[in-house]
């Protein structure tokens, strides 16, 4: 286990110890959004047909303490009856390579920070992948906390799924430290939590707003219309208010 000299990373965002049912949620909240957020797969479909998704979300947004309106609580339940699963699968796959794997200076929406934020701040041509300051500053951190995904060379790591599915890491070893019941667990457990923060505060707050927002209005798909809009909501909540 990494000590907590090891992953501190410097001044702390907050002193706040959630309760390790709200580490709980925040990790599979975190899950829940880089799987809606990955290339759709027959499982992601298929829980989103049963209704699965819909409720593992509504759970966790219970605990978060954070409300949707009636009206996309309403549009979400009309998930499971629109398509059959195939075609839910299907329609997925066509709207997010038409919305996010464009090639280049072409893209409607890029998927990676790094790149994101070029295209919003102005930038001219296709971004850098990989070798831009962003990629790299999140590459650092992973390698920080070991947790570099295996396929990091081929697939950037500032991916709005990589990024929420690390953010599912820090959280899962928070929640363990403070269940682990040894000696220093809380503090430990604290320092993951301090870095989940942080990376929060340095990445996710930076950008997924934007992400979002750019989805809610260039999708023709109802499915991440609404993923969207309550991402939008999960990731304007800081972490400190959440429940």
């Amino acid at each position: 286990m990494n000590t907590v000299k090891d992953i501190r990373m410097g001044t702390r965002v907050s002193s706040t110890t959630m309760s390790s049912e709200t580490l709980a949620a925040n990790a599979d909240i975190s899950e829940l959004f880089s799987a809606a957020f990955s290339f759709p797969s027959p499982e992601l479909a298929e829980a989103l047909y049963s209704g699965n998704f819909q409720a593992d979300l509504m759970d966790c947004l219970g605990e978060l303490g954070i409300v949707i309106d009636s009206e996309l609580r309403s549009r979400i339940t009309a998930c499971r009856v629109e398509q059959d699963r195939e075609g839910l699968h299907e329609s997925m796959r066509r709207e997010y390579t038409r919305l996010y794997l464009t090639p280049g200076k072409y893209a409607i929406i890029h998927p990676y920070e790094g790149a994101f934020e070029f295209v919003a701040g102005g930038g001219k041509g296709s971004p850098t992948l990989f070798i831009n300051p962003t990629a790299i500053a999140v590459e650092t951190l992973m390698k920080r906390a070991d947790a570099l995904p295996e396929n990091s060379r081929t697939e950037p790591v500032d991916s709005i799924f990589t990024e929420l599915d690390f953010l599912r890491i820090l959280y899962t070893r928070a929640l363990a430290c403070r269940n682990s019941g040894v000696e220093k667990g809380d503090g430990v457990a604290e320092s993951w939590l301090d870095f989940a923060e942080r990376f929060r505060a340095e990445h996710i707050d930076n950008w997924l707003h934007g992400f979002m927002s750019a989805t809610i209005e260039q999708t023709r798909l109802d499915v991440y219309r609404w993923l969207a809009e309550v991402g939008r909501v999960v990731f304007e909540v800081p972490i400190n208010n959440r429940s």
